[in-house]
């Protein structure tokens, strides 16, 4: 049984740091800012850690944090001031979102809505209205819908 500490050069097998197993170094992610370009606790292990981590509310907070600037540049307090300044819903209809997600339960924030050519935030949207603009695509189709509705009615949800 190989007593890996680091062993140089790597072999074909490599025992984790963490369950002590001895596996094929397929098992084990590839990352070049670790000493011999893979990780020293293998692929179960480290998605063991990160599931458990990631259900912790520290987790989910961090997550979302990281979410919001990775795609729009935004951190949650930026993002809380946006949902104040529009009174807490949505900035088409006002709506404010279900709390909670009728399927799985997990809490259901507003969207981010953003230009997808400058990346600029422009306002939190309900999942219908964000989904509306997304199908709409242009200020031309948006406005022939509006004249649509309002020459053959309005929908309203019974």
């Amino acid at each position: 049984m190989p007593t890996n500490k680091y062993p140089f050069p790597p072999t074909d097998t490599w025992q984790c740091t963490k369950c002590d197993e001895v596996k094929p170094l397929a098992d084990f992610r590839k990352n070049r800012s670790c000493k011999y370009g893979r990780t020293q606790k293998c692929i179960a292990c480290t998605n063991k850690y990160v599931n458990t981590y990631q259900n912790t509310d520290k987790g989910k907070k961090i997550l979302r944090n990281a979410g919001l600037k990775y795609k729009y540049g935004i951190d949650t307090a930026e993002y809380n001031k946006l949902l104040e300044s529009q009174n807490g819903g949505c900035a088409i209809c006002g709506d404010y979102p279900p709390v909670r997600h009728k399927k799985n339960g997990t809490v259901r924030f507003l969207d981010v809505d953003h230009n997808h050519t400058t990346n600029q935030v422009r306002g939190l949207l309900c999942m219908y209205c964000n989904r509306g603009l997304g199908y709409l695509r242009t200020a031309a189709i948006m406005e022939r819908a509006v004249k649509y509705l309002r020459e053959r009615g309005e929908y309203t949800k019974s």
